[in-house]
């Protein structure tokens, strides 16, 4: 078994049948999966008698030494038992909503109701999109597209702002629990 690194999975030859696994010999879990059109980086473990197999990502869009970091992650968090319920990467807009809008303390339910219509009115091609893929140009781009109602602007985006770096994106939604900001780096400008 070889150390998976970017020159041996880019050597790695298709599959002529079936799926092959390739193994790492520093991180145990790590695998890269090889199929006739696609390789894919995954990570697995054996929690409570169960295989768990996690999709890291496919190979070039995720480089090996980044699919080798998020599996020394998943496995350090399954190792402190968090195995049934990781969550890979950052959440997408709908599950930080969904998070912001499940806060007991939160305004009425009519004003949620009206969060989720705006949301889904004016970034439906957003909902899917992970936080950290939401950039400050998109936002300004959206703003000045919804000109026309500068007040549903204002509150549609005031979810979005940018803390010192334009490559950071701080949303209120995960601002809640432990009253700190989580702050997502990556988000390309």
């Amino acid at each position: 078994m070889p150390k998976l690194t970017e020159t041996y999975a880019r050597k790695l030859p298709q599959s002529n049948t079936g799926t092959q696994k390739h193994w790492d010999t520093e991180v145990k879990g790590f695998v890269l999966f090889v199929g006739k059109r696609s390789k894919t980086w995954y990570f697995q473990k054996d929690v409570g008698g169960q295989t768990k197999r996690i999709l890291i990502g496919r190979y070039p869009t995720i480089s090996a030494q980044a699919a080798r970091q998020s599996a020394l992650e998943l496995s350090l968090e399954m190792g402190r038992g968090a195995g049934k319920h990781v969550q890979i990467g950052v959440p997408t807009l709908t599950a930080a909503m969904d998070t912001y809008l499940a806060r007991p303390k939160l305004r009425s339910e009519a004003h949620k109701e009206g969060l989720r219509q705006q949301f889904d009115r004016h970034l439906k091609d957003w909902l899917h999109l992970p936080l950290d893929e939401i950039s400050k140009q998109m936002v300004v781009r959206k703003h000045q597209s919804m000109s026309s109602s500068p007040s549903a602007a204002n509150h549609t985006l005031s979810c979005c702002r940018f803390r010192g770096h334009e490559d950071k994106i701080v949303t209120k939604e995960l601002e809640i629990g432990h009253g700190k900001t989580e702050v997502h780096e990556g988000v390309q400008v």
